[in-house]
């Protein structure tokens, strides 16, 4: 299931916690979709119809390991326990563009999808607020050619 920014927050934390004790790495996604609110021209509840398809899309294409959160209307966050930093930008790209290829069989209108993804590698003992602003902080804006 899709968890909120807390819930999220804390099992984060708990993997975190996991990783300090028995050792191990883990690494963040966060992305971002910067212009969802150009759905809403297309009708009532067109941004929520295409936040509801990101998020079951995102459900779809991750581990069961893994922990996916909404952080915010337009944010979401992806938890990879025992995930390499290089690899979590690799998962970030192909999630980004599995997204963006999905995305544009339902968007509505002339502008296109816009992603952008950033990853971050968790240190020891280190709190969760410093590093998914550190991976927001990293986007990386999803280039597509149609």
């Amino acid at each position: 299931p899709l968890l909120n920014r807390p819930d999220f927050n804390r099992e984060v934390a708990r993997m975190l916690a996991l990783d300090e004790r028995y050792g191990g790495t883990s690494s963040v996604i966060y992305i971002n979709f910067e212009n969802i609110e150009t759905q809403d021209e297309h009708g009532a509840g067109a941004a929520d119809e295409i936040l509801k398809f990101v998020s079951d899309a995102l459900m779809n294409k991750v581990r069961r390991s893994d922990v996916l959160g909404r952080l915010a209307k337009d944010e979401f966050g992806v938890l990879l326990p025992h995930c390499s930093n290089e690899n979590a930008w690799k998962k970030g790209e192909l999630l980004s563009t599995q997204l963006y290829d999905s995305l544009v069989k339902v968007w509505k209108g002339s502008t296109r999808p816009e992603i952008s993804y950033g990853a971050y590698t968790f240190n020891e003992k280190e709190e969760i607020g410093a590093g998914l602003k550190q991976a927001a902080t990293n986007l990386t804006k999803l280039l597509k050619k149609d």
